[in-house]
């Protein structure tokens, strides 16, 4: 027999985005001093990170011409960073990432990737800022205000973070989590999908092939459950016939169905998403409609919004349709410059009034 013992380490997540609206009118009157250094300006957040008495909060530092009357300085990098705020005994230890916002993820500067936790204490500071480092390599407050580089959102600077803090290690044996015990039953359900044991339902995506449980899909889709519990030929038959959809895409439907999970490479690739998205709408998968609209909205760009605004116009999909509008709304300028918004006045004009719409925002109330 094999004695066995293990440490457990107990922590807990906190994550914020602070915005700086009108971040250039913001450096240009903000006299704050950062870590008490006459070269540095800086804003903090509210504590916005909280977890029991520790309180943490967001700052974003520039440089200033200490010659000239505390001007920004536009050549000097900018930074972030977590500060401490709450006046409780104690330095946790905590695992800090960040990231500066561009309007194309792509662009968007991560930082701590590394695994190493620190001690923060009362008044302490941890992250990328010039006033005690280097700040942010290569980005310095010109690159930052330059429109078309894209860190300003409608003006607006973008800062988001996300804190690991450490509880405390408990010695022996510990329940197994709940997530574990979750996880145990997606993985039982993953290999019945995958062994094809007991299936009762054959599904025909454009020439292919996939055998599935009737009931799982049934508790899992009203559509399903609507097609397979009626007089339908589908319920007779124990066949459902599919053809205007991807069988990959189908095939990760069902996985969600059975396993509750999405595969990452799936949503990296916007082809693979929106197929995805339009097969989740047909069989009303909520959760999943979700998931692919936020990995959709994190990818839209001028070039593309228009695109999709029509596609999900077109398949009824309202998340996904706000999403676009939403963007249209904030990057009109550059929208209406691409040749994918051209088309879109041409080929579907009824979506003008929409546009314009949210644009135009909320009808004021007409006084009495």
């Amino acid at each position: 027999m094999v004695c066995k013992d293990r440490l457990v380490c107990r922590t807990a997540e906190c994550e914020a985005e602070f915005e700086v609206s009108n971040f250039s009118a913001v450096c240009a009157v903000t006299k704050t001093r950062s870590k008490n250094k006459d070269g540095f300006h800086e804003v903090v957040s509210s504590p916005i990170m909280c977890h029991g008495e520790y309180q943490f909060g967001i700052a974003v530092v520039w440089g200033v011409d200490i010659k000239g009357n505390g001007n920004p300085d536009r050549d000097k990098n900018i930074g972030i960073y977590v500060q401490r705020l709450d006046k409780t005994k104690g330095s946790p230890s905590v695992h800090i990432t960040m990231s500066l916002l561009n309007r194309e993820p792509s662009k968007t500067k991560r930082f701590g990737a590394t695994e190493l936790y620190e001690a923060i204490g009362v008044g302490s500071a941890s992250g990328w800022s010039p006033s005690f480092g280097a700040g942010i390599p290569g980005l310095n407050l010109g690159n930052v205000l330059d429109p078309p580089k894209g860190w300003l959102h409608n003006g607006a600077l973008r800062v988001t973070s996300k804190l690991t803090l450490v509880l405390g290690v408990d010695k022996g044996a510990q329940p197994a989590p709940v997530t574990d015990m979750q996880q145990d039953v997606c993985n039982s359900l993953r290999t019945l999908l995958e062994s094809k044991q007991q299936s009762d339902l054959t599904i025909f995506v454009a020439g292919e092939r996939i055998e599935a449980h009737s009931l799982i899909l049934m508790a899992r889709s009203p559509v399903f459950q609507a097609m397979l519990s009626s007089d339908m030929r589908e319920s007779r038959d124990r066949q459902v016939n599919i053809d205007d959809l991807k069988p990959a895409a189908v095939q990760e439907l069902l996985t969600f169905f059975y396993c509750g999970t999405v595969r990452k490479e799936t949503l990296e690739e916007d082809d693979a998403t929106l197929a995805l998205l339009q097969a989740a709408h047909r069989y009303e998968a909520g959760p999943l409609i979700e998931v692919c609209t936020q990995a959709l909205k994190a990818r839209l760009t001028a070039d593309t919004v228009s695109e999709r605004l029509s596609m999900a116009d077109l398949m009824g999909c309202h998340s996904l349709r706000e999403q676009c509008l939403d963007f249209m709304q904030r990057n009109m300028a550059e929208v209406k410059e691409t040749e994918s918004y051209s088309l879109l006045v041409q080929k579907r004009p009824s979506l003008l009034k929409d546009i314009i719409d949210a644009i135009a925002g909320p009808p004021r109330k007409k006084k009495r």
